[in-house]
């Protein structure tokens, strides 16, 4: 077994609590790139884990020749990519130089002076020992110098370390010249009884066009994913490890050659043309559709549906749909093309009228989108995205469905995308995507947050877990939590093939104040509708299920369309369940 089966407890008035988790770091300097320094700050200031131990390795002449070098090519695209696209970033440099000093531990320091043997960097046979007798519960690997098999002894949970900068580099390149959409990101585990294995961490998008922004985007994730799982770890102790970690060979994939780098360069350069020519011919168009429900959402496959489309200088998202007597209402985001900023609007449901013309009904000076619609305790709440004035404001209707007024900021000062909110088991949780980020392009799309609150409008706190998930294929809101079958369904966008994709429909397995589960059981693809390029919101009432689509539609002068209602069936099943 490569793990102990129990944890050191301490004895508290309020029983046995597990002491925090004892680590170790291996480091090559106390100079650091900025996102390993954002890691050690996280350790330094853990709630689960105590930065015990800093080995720090005296390079001296122990310098090992690399295993994988990249082609000058590569250097020089890397530079010139790099050069191009940092000053367009929207976060800070990941490898600036940072200087590191502890500030809530006092970690002991171990100094090692390694040395070549037969080619091989080995550590000091004392210096060894001296770190095995820490006693560490997890042994973090960043050095370059040191291998991690020599150090496989030195904690219960393992030696954890990261892609080396080479290695990462050549994944990357790969990713990008197979048109990859997705890039997994794991933490590699070494164990004491010299098993590798990897935790599964995060999900994120792969940039088409930038190696730099790819790079630094899996790095900067590297502190999220570090805090999460020692997080879990201390939480659910061994256990966590042998359900989590995946014995696994990773297939490893060539160092790429300067043929492959010549095609890869050349690929890029046609999909810029591409994408250039086709945005100034069209421009994608969403629409919303709606039909009534019959029984089961995800057991309710087939069926006739209503098209409501926007006119050519409009498109029509994110409905949500709500029952009031016997008609309903959809609201949805109503953005012009011209000024790019979107309203609220909102469609009636009449049994015997039909489908009403849309009306606007809320405006802003800035952009809103994404109405959150829902009822509690008599009034009528609407919680729109208002992520371009930086907050997560709420508004209840002073007269249902044209009136409406801001009645509280329930988050300050965040760029949240798509909040949504639940009330359930007598709290109030609020998700949303987006938060914290300062790159809307990977993270606002591809980590989800959580909050809670005991009152609609009172103190909201985050999630110890933050961010909960972090898959692109399943973590922006698409719609409210429902309920099937008297467990809790989530909806959420799947943006791997493109903004907007798809909806992935997840069970909520654990909601909690300490803790959050989901697994992916449905999907909602472009397929239900033959044209579609995509599907991004999914919601129902008693009556009714609403969802919206993506056509592209000419920016031609002589085209011109007034918005429209048409009636379909579908193209194939709307919700594919998944094996």
């Amino acid at each position: 077994m490569p793990f102990p089966d129990t944890r050191v407890g301490q004895t508290t008035a309020v029983g046995i609590q597990p002491r925090k988790l004892r680590l170790g770091v291996v480091l090559d300097s106390y100079i650091v790139p900025r996102w390993l320094h954002k890691i050690l700050e996280l350790l330094d200031h853990s709630q689960s884990a105590e930065l015990i131990l800093v080995a720090l390795v005296n390079q001296g002449e122990a310098t090992p020749a690399k295993s994988r070098s990249l082609p000058k090519l590569f250097e020089l695209w890397r530079q010139l990519d790099q050069k191009f696209f940092q000053p367009r970033s929207m976060r800070p440099e990941a490898f600036d130089p940072q200087p590191f000093k502890p500030q809530c531990s006092s970690p002991i320091v171990i100094e090692c002076h390694p040395a070549i043997s037969q080619g091989v960097v080995a550590l000091d046979a004392d210096d060894l020992a001296k770190i095995q007798r820490v006693d560490l519960d997890v042994l973090l690997h960043f050095s370059q110098i040191v291998p991690k098999e020599q150090l496989k002894k030195s904690a219960h949970c393992g030696v954890w370390s990261f892609d080396e900068p080479d290695a990462l580099l050549s994944k990357v390149f790969w990713d990008m010249f197979d048109q990859a959409l997705t890039s997994d990101s794991d933490i590699d585990v070494l164990t004491s009884t010299g098993e590798r294995g990897t935790i599964p961490c995060a999900c994120s998008a792969i940039d088409p066009c930038s190696l730099f922004r790819n790079y630094s985007n899996l790095c900067w994730k590297r502190s999220t994913m570090i805090s999460q799982s020692l997080d879990d770890l201390y939480r659910y102790e061994p256990p966590y490890l042998r359900d989590s970690i995946q014995f696994r060979d990773a297939p490893s994939r060539p160092v790429p050659g300067n043929l492959d780098i010549a095609r890869l360069l050349a690929q890029l350069v046609g999909r810029a043309a591409t994408r250039k020519i086709r945005s100034r011919l069209f421009r994608e168009q969403w629409f919303i559709a709606f039909r009534r429900r019959n029984g089961s959402t995800l057991a309710n496959t087939e069926g006739d549906l209503t098209i409501v489309r926007a006119p050519s200088d409009h498109f029509y998202a994110d409905p949500f749909v709500i029952d009031r007597g016997d008609k309903s209402y959809i609201f949805f985001e109503d953005l012009s093309f011209t000024t790019g900023k979107g309203i609220i609007s909102f469609v009636e449901l009449d049994p015997i009228k039909g489908c009403s013309s849309p009306e606007p009904i809320l405006e802003e000076s800035y952009h809103l989108s994404y109405p959150c619609l829902f009822e509690w305790q008599g009034d009528i709440y609407m919680l729109p995205e208002t992520k371009d004035n930086r907050t997560v404001q709420l508004y209840r209707a002073t007269q249902f469905p044209h009136g409406w007024q801001l009645v509280q900021v329930l988050l300050p000062d965040v760029a949240a995308v798509d909040s949504t909110l639940l009330h359930h088991d007598g709290r109030f949780w609020l998700l949303a995507s987006g938060i914290g980020t300062s790159d809307p392009w990977f993270n606002g799309n591809s980590e989800l947050f959580l909050f809670f609150s005991d009152s609609l409008f009172g103190r909201w706190l985050p999630h110890p877990k933050n961010p909960v998930v972090s898959d692109i294929r399943r973590c922006r809101p698409a719609g409210h939590v429902f309920s099937e079958n008297g467990q809790l369904i989530r909806p959420a966008q799947n943006y791997s093939a493109a903004d907007g994709y798809a909806v992935t429909l997840n069970l909520v397995d654990v909601l909690s104040e300490t803790d959050y589960h989901e697994t992916p059981v449905a999907r909602i693809s472009p397929a239900w509708m033959k044209g579609n390029l995509g599907t991004h919101t999914f919601n129902r009432s008693e009556r009714y299920e609403v969802w919206d689509g993506r056509t592209l539609i000419s920016r031609m002068p002589s085209f011109r369309s007034r918005g429209t209602l048409e009636n379909f069936r579908l193209a194939a099943p709307l919700i594919r369940t998944l094996a």
